[in-house]
């Protein structure tokens, strides 16, 4: 089960992870693709999921409260995340936290050279990459249980209060930074 959490708009690249999974479930057609957190252009993704043939392999939830959030991490196989611009990425800390691997298009979001780093495996933002990525979390269990420990240690390094502590860093820094 690849697990991807989030809103369905653009910003969130929802038609690379279709694509990407299109390719997946060719080579694994018992896979499944849930979406969780979809209400801003539901109709949209809907249809694109029936325009590619993808209606029996994928569940589209709206957003849900945090307990259930965390069954859906429990449960998958592997967090997708498609995103180039995103901000925050709690989505990654919080699946890393529950123990999911995480395939991540933005290598901003990997600190360390290489293909991996706090427990995040990266690869190029297309198609062909993410579900090559994906196919290879789902099956090297070397490459799985690397990511799942160094995703656990990162978490654990990154409680709670370090997250707002470094929030409000930056919320201090924007507020006295000049005005132009």
């Amino acid at each position: 089960m690849v697990l991807a959490v989030g809103r369905g708009t653009a910003e969130k690249n929802p038609e690379l992870l279709l694509q990407a999974f299109r390719r997946l479930l060719a080579v694994r057609p018992a896979a499944r693709l849930i979406l969780v957190g979809v209400r801003q252009q539901r109709r949209h993704l809907l249809r694109r999921i029936a325009a590619l043939g993808l209606g029996g392999h994928v569940e589209v939830h709206p957003p849900v409260p945090y307990e259930q959030v965390t069954a859906f991490y429990r449960a998958a196989d592997v967090l997708a995340f498609t995103s180039t611009t995103d901000t925050q990425s709690l989505v990654l800390a919080e699946a890393e936290a529950a123990g999911l691997p995480v395939v991540v298009v933005d290598r901003a979001l990997v600190t360390r050279q290489g293909e991996t780093g706090d427990g995040r495996f990266a690869c190029d933002a297309t198609p062909e990459a993410l579900a090559a990525g994906l196919l290879r979390m789902l099956g090297d269990d070397g490459l799985r249980a690397t990511t799942i420990r160094d995703g656990l240690a990162a978490a654990s390094a990154y409680t709670p209060e370090v997250f707002v502590d470094r929030l409000l860093a930056i919320y201090e820094l924007a507020l006295s930074a000049p005005r132009g």
